[in-house]
């Protein structure tokens, strides 16, 4: 049999371009033509979405889901570019693209809503009856098992007043006493993680970026535990710590001190971020802004100020109260304000404007006060533990809910995406059920209850990855994203006529030499060295003008640490 011959790529090229195909390369043609027919006719089988549809198999609900504006206005991110302003090109055709990415993914949010399954409800009363006369027993025997569980009490005689914290997805809790008991819990499963005697007086409890990590602040320090039971740092520079509060997306742990102090320390890298001292007295009364990361601190004059690790001084006052201020608290949103005074009232107040929205009287000063993620306002009066429903758009004549504990009242907080609100008391602790406290659905890339060890690792490196500077903090987040123009303008309108003026026309007429040295490139040579040394002579002096007038506006703040005097200037020799 005749071997067949091994054409080079020269000879094939040759064949073609003759109009001749050699046998071999016809067949191998034909071949690959039936397998991609074959691997197109397969693909048609396997997905559904690419066959023609008939008239039988035709969708019954043709053209894109129907949405609301209430619908999309949920999800929506404000108003996006005006591309039509932009220059012809690819910078164009990618806004384009990015513009219709951001509207469709706009409608598959709102289309998403029908796969929540979770709705929120609230408690109603028959004609005749009032929600805040039903007991929690009432409630437990009414609601189904799995959330009968969720309402319990914990007696702790021994060690209290208790105060508590649930982490970001609601699943854990943790426990300080104020003669030192420490717990952790799996609040859900009712399973113990770890319980510790510290062996001093615990003013305060936080949960860290994770279920891993807490925080406590004992008599003279803050100590960090694991979820173990185990000391991992003890921070010195915190010294007698009252407060603690804990900036997620900042890796910031934050905590007022009895002599005053406001401090901000990074777990990332363990050092401190900034120190502040307020001037204002001890600071007891403390809450965090969840939309900005703004700290508000109650004062014994009526005052609530508001800091940020960046300015030494408060960016915002409110005068709340004409008595001292025993509680605040901030709602999920950033938007709302809550205070209670000694003078038995609780104002609501609009962040956006600084302006009293509600203003009302309990039965007694409220010591504790906590928003939950529906907007009801829980309040502790002593021992007695009340809910407000609807206290933004009007002033409530009663209570939705009231609950009287076994002792007085020492810590408030809603559970997130629960119906249950954990009160800390004299005598142990109590978890109160609290039906349309909490958001039906969470977001499983934010907070999971249900994430595995592997997703807590995933987490934890994302938001490291995405840590927050300090820098960032300010009043308005939104002007992060702007540009300054009134500012830059005037920058450039005072600089302009110093470095951003064209040199002045300089007329040279150089005189005449002898012995060819007046031949005319020589003479254009001459008059462009004068002129460039006198052009820099002049970009010379502008330079030097520029910085003194830096200098002058930055002249009064020098100034003022200048003329700063220490304790033992008193002391140097006066020159003569």
């Amino acid at each position: 049999m005749e071997s067949a011959k091994v054409l080079t790529k020269k000879e094939r090229r040759q064949l073609r371009q003759q109009g001749r195909v050699p046998h071999k390369l016809k067949e191998l043609s034909k071949a690959t033509q039936v397998l991609k027919a074959d691997r197109k006719k397969d693909n048609r089988t396997r997905q559904p979405w690419n066959r023609p549809k008939n008239a039988d198999d035709g969708d019954p609900f043709p053209g894109p889901v129907p949405h609301s504006h209430s619908q999309l206005d949920k999800y929506d991110w404000g108003e996006g570019l005006d591309v039509s302003s932009l220059r012809p090109g690819p910078h164009q055709a990618h806004a384009w693209r990015r513009e219709r990415l951001t509207e469709q993914a706009l409608h598959e949010m709102a289309t998403g809503e029908m796969l929540l399954q979770e709705e929120d409800g609230f408690l109603y009363a028959d004609e005749g009856e009032d929600t805040a006369d039903i007991s929690q027993s009432d409630l437990r025997d009414a609601v189904d098992i799995t959330s009968a569980t969720k309402q319990f009490e914990l007696r702790l005689r021994q060690f209290g007043p208790y105060c508590a914290n649930y982490t970001r997805n609601g699943r854990q809790l943790v426990l300080g006493g104020s003669l030192g008991h420490v717990a952790a819990l799996d609040w859900v499963t009712k399973q113990l993680m770890c319980e510790v005697s510290v062996g001093e007086s615990v003013h305060d409890v936080k949960w860290l970026h994770n279920e891993n990590m807490f925080a406590v602040a004992q008599k003279e320090w803050v100590f960090v535990y694991d979820s173990q039971g185990t000391e991992l740092h003890c921070l010195k520079t915190l010294h007698r710590a009252l407060k603690l509060e804990f900036l997620p997306y900042h890796f910031l742990l934050t905590c007022c001190t009895e002599r005053g102090l406001l401090n901000w320390l990074d777990v990332s890298t363990g050092r401190i971020v900034t120190q502040t001292h307020t001037r204002m007295g001890r600071l007891g009364v403390m809450c965090q802004n969840p939309a900005n990361a703004v700290l508000c601190l109650g004062h014994t004059r009526g005052v609530v100020s508001m800091w940020t690790p960046n300015v030494p001084e408060p960016v915002a006052k409110i005068l709340c109260h004409p008595h001292p201020v025993q509680a605040v608290s901030v709602d999920h949103t950033g938007t709302y304000l809550a205070t209670g005074s000694v003078d038995r009232t609780v104002k609501v107040w609009d962040l956006r404007t600084y302006g009293c929205l509600q203003s009302y009287r309990l039965g007694a000063g409220a010591s504790h006060l906590q928003w939950s993620q529906k907007h009801l306002l829980a309040a502790a009066v002593g021992n007695t533990v009340e809910v407000y429903r609807d206290c933004i758009t009007g002033t409530p004549d009663r209570p939705y809910l009231r609950h009287k504990m076994a002792g007085s009242v020492s810590g408030l907080q809603f559970c997130p995406y629960e119906d249950v609100l954990g009160c800390g008391h004299r005598n142990g602790f109590t978890s109160m059920l609290v039906p349309g406290a909490g958001q039906a659905n969470f977001d499983a890339y934010e907070s999971n209850p249900y994430q595995t060890k592997k997703q807590r690792r995933e987490a934890e490196v994302k938001q490291l990855l995405e840590k927050i500077q300090p820098e960032l903090i300010t009043l308005d987040p939104v002007a992060l994203g702007q540009v300054d123009t009134a500012t830059l303008q005037e920058k450039v309108q005072a600089k302009e006529k110093l470095l951003f003026v064209k040199t002045p026309k300089i007329d040279y007429t150089p005189r005449k030499k002898t012995k060819g040295r007046s031949k005319d490139g020589k003479m254009a040579a001459r008059k462009k060295g004068v002129r460039g040394l006198e052009q820099r002579k002049y970009i010379k002096e502008a330079k030097k003008a520029s910085k003194a007038l830096i200098e002058a506006e930055k002249g009064p703040a020098k100034a003022a640490t200048a003329t700063k005097k220490a304790v033992l200037d008193r002391f140097k020799k006066k020159s003569l």
